[in-house]
């Protein structure tokens, strides 16, 4: 799910939407020139530590699009309509948005005078709510592309976060952990991922885990655990194991805290019965335990 701004207007030139860019401190997905025309095609725009989507820009030779998408926080709301109403206003053209109805194409003032913070915080905070009932009443875990990674919406997480606290303040929890899965704290090492072949068509995913560190572990299948032979864990069952302490961020992903060195065979013996050779067998599951 997606709402977007259309301008019909002549074609951008990437100068003339660099002062905006700057002053709302954005990054591009994408190589994005640095002057001339504007490019065809889809460039995803994010402020680095606030964005938990991206705002998607395309040019198509007649219409200027923007478009922000399902869980954007508030921020990338008011990226977007900024995005519209500088473009528009560049070329005295008008921003149709999609629900615009009576309304019709509206001046870059009027835009941000209908489309305002009320406005951003209200659309976050009804699609934080949908998206928590659908993960909950279908079962099912929903991936959420991120400016950084995937984050995974799924019936656990979705339930902590509708009995965390108040209905109203649901977006901001979610917008949180997104964050904290987008930008990892600066104390958390991120576990650097080895895609390796395996008996699917799809590379297995794994990552070192060893003592004295405290981990940000993205989607896996495996962590191998540091010892004389490497030892393969499925990825779910680390907090499973006596003496680790797992916080999850969303359904899959997770924060291991520092094993002391003394502590690590200890560990690695009560790993064990959950160890498994993922070069004989078919790969681990990802998918947080019950």
């Amino acid at each position: 799910m997606s709402f977007t701004f259309r301008i019909e207007c002549p074609r951008p030139t990437v100068d003339s939407l660099q002062l905006v860019m700057k002053r709302l401190q954005l990054s591009c997905l994408e190589e994005l020139p640095p002057t001339g025309a504007w490019p065809f095609g889809h460039f995803h725009f994010y402020r680095d530590g606030v964005s938990t989507r991206t705002t998607e820009v395309e040019w198509d030779g007649r219409v200027f699009c923007v478009r922000v998408f399902t869980l954007a926080c508030p921020a990338d709301y008011h990226i977007a309509v900024e995005l519209a109403a500088y473009t528009a206003g560049s070329f005295t053209a008008r921003v149709e948005p999609e629900d615009a109805g009576d309304l019709g194409p509206l001046a870059p003032n009027q835009l941000r005078q209908v489309y305002d913070t009320i406005w951003a915080e209200s659309m976050a905070a009804s699609m934080a709510r949908i998206m928590c009932e659908m993960a909950i009443d279908d079962n099912k875990e929903i991936t959420v592309p991120g400016p950084c990674r995937e984050f995974y919406l799924g019936p656990k997480t979705a339930a902590e976060l509708i009995h965390a606290g108040p209905g109203p303040q649901l977006h901001e929890r979610i917008n949180q952990r997104i964050r904290a899965v987008q930008y990892p704290h600066e104390d958390l090492f991120e576990a650097s991922i080895m895609s390796v072949p395996g008996h699917e068509e799809e590379p297995m995913q794994m990552a070192i885990w060893g003592p004295e560190v405290r981990y940000f572990f993205p989607k896996l299948d495996f962590l191998v655990l540091l010892n004389e032979h490497p030892l393969y864990l499925p990825y779910d069952k680390a907090s499973q194991i006596e003496g680790v302490t797992v916080t999850y961020l969303d359904e899959v992903q997770f924060i291991v805290e520092p094993i002391a060195d003394a502590k690590w065979d200890d560990v690695v013996d009560a790993a064990r019965p959950f160890l498994v050779d993922p070069f004989d067998r078919p790969q681990g599951p990802g998918n947080r335990p019950d």
